[in-house]
């Protein structure tokens, strides 16, 4: 379609670039803090022969809430039957 057309303009700027001067250039962008994100790792953990919600919470060192947080499907904390997996997810930053 544009093929012995002449260049109009040759613009040295990402398209990111372009729409991130646009919109601060007609609008106040103001931030705010809501703590809806993290960065982390995460893996599965394969549980073993009589290992518990606790045992594995030490073995990583997080709470043990917060491998109920990424595992919603477990319900019977008392008994996990081995070779079950978990998401085990540590954040790079710990809340103090």
């Amino acid at each position: 379609m544009f093929e012995r057309r002449p260049v109009v303009r040759d613009v040295m700027l990402e398209v990111s670039e372009v729409i991130i001067d646009h919109v601060l250039g007609r609008f106040v962008v103001s931030a705010s803090v809501d703590n809806n994100w993290s960065v982390g790792t995460g893996f599965i953990h394969t549980i073993g022969w009589n290992e518990t919600l606790r045992s594995i919470s030490e073995m990583y060192r997080i709470d043990t809430s917060e491998i109920m947080k990424y595992n919603p499907d477990l319900i019977r904390v008392d008994r996990i039957p081995a070779g079950s997996e978990l998401i085990i997810y540590r954040p790079a930053v710990q809340k103090e």
